[in-house]
């Protein structure tokens, strides 16, 4: 058997696409040399696509070969990455959740470019299911996340602590500050499904199931925008307060007793030789976002 993390590469890339031409062209190679390759595959491993003339199928030896691919070919990239860097990094992709990229990745990423001379960093935004499918598929590697990730395979460092803070009309500055309980019968907007704001907002309001009151936005722009037009109120949290509200109608309030809050944190994969050299980034990105 001599199967190459080239092929398993050709492989994935025909999995992702299910079209040899598509996989071709994402791998810069012709279409029929891609398919000889993956024949050269399945010599060693057996029939891992079933050809149609329409249609396009993995058997069960394919979709079982796609997470150990996965894994093989991070391995390969860890160890080149290794063994080319050593102990200098020279370029970092670095992803951020959309409630922390706005307003703490630009200086996140100015503070690691001080540390380290001639970095060239690769930022992404997007939500956390993505970025620990991303991180452990080695697309990026570093993200900043709220914690726990619950993933077995991912380091993490705990950056900072912040509260969600209630932001309502100006009209309803003077009252009283509702709890969590209240706020189950106000128009409460929330992000839509897959932030992880929108999750920890229902469980501080101790909501199993979404009651049909409750309004979605894309972005807490949008949800700050809605509660200035007098829509409802909303939960943010405490980084985002003096970039969405400067020029709204609307007032700031923390809760009384029960407080609801988070922790962000800096996540990686173990397996990454960087470790070292991420951790000391965690360090110099601790309580950032209570720097001027």
């Amino acid at each position: 058997m001599n199967i190459s993390a080239k092929q398993l590469k050709y492989f994935l890339a025909v999995a992702k696409h299910k079209n040899f031409q598509k996989a071709a062209d994402e791998c810069a190679i012709s279409q029929p040399a891609l398919s000889m390759k993956i024949k050269e595959l399945e010599k060693d491993l057996g029939q891992l696509i079933e050809r149609g003339s329409k249609k396009f199928y993995l058997t069960q030896t394919g979709q079982a070969l796609i997470d150990k691919a996965e894994t093989i070919i991070q391995s390969f990239d860890d160890l080149k990455h290794l063994a080319n860097k050593g102990n200098k990094i020279n370029k970092l992709s670095i992803g951020a959740i959309p409630t922390v990229a706005p307003y703490l990745l630009p200086r996140i990423i100015k503070t690691i470019s001080k540390k380290y001379n001639d970095i060239v960093i690769e930022p992404k935004e997007t939500v956390t299911e993505k970025l620990i499918s991303y991180l452990i598929s080695g697309r990026v590697d570093l993200a900043i996340l709220a914690l726990p990730s619950h993933e077995p395979l991912l380091n993490e460092v705990p950056l900072f602590e912040e509260e969600f803070l209630l932001i309502r009309h100006t009209n309803d500055a003077n009252k009283p500050v509702p709890n969590n309980k209240e706020l189950t019968n106000m128009k409460l907007l929330l992000l839509e499904e897959g932030h992880c704001l929108r999750s920890q907002t229902l469980s501080f309001c101790k909501i199993n199931s979404v009651p049909k009151n409750i309004m979605e936005g894309t972005t807490l722009t949008t949800l700050v925008q809605m509660v200035s037009s007098g829509i409802g109120v909303t939960l943010i949290p405490e980084i985002a307060v003096p970039f969405e509200t400067r020029s709204t109608k609307v007032s700031v309030s923390r809760f009384n007793q029960q407080k609801p809050k988070r922790t962000i944190g800096l996540v990686w994969r173990k397996s990454n030789p960087l470790t070292q050299q991420f951790n000391e980034i965690g360090s110099l990105l601790k309580n950032l976002n209570k720097l001027n």
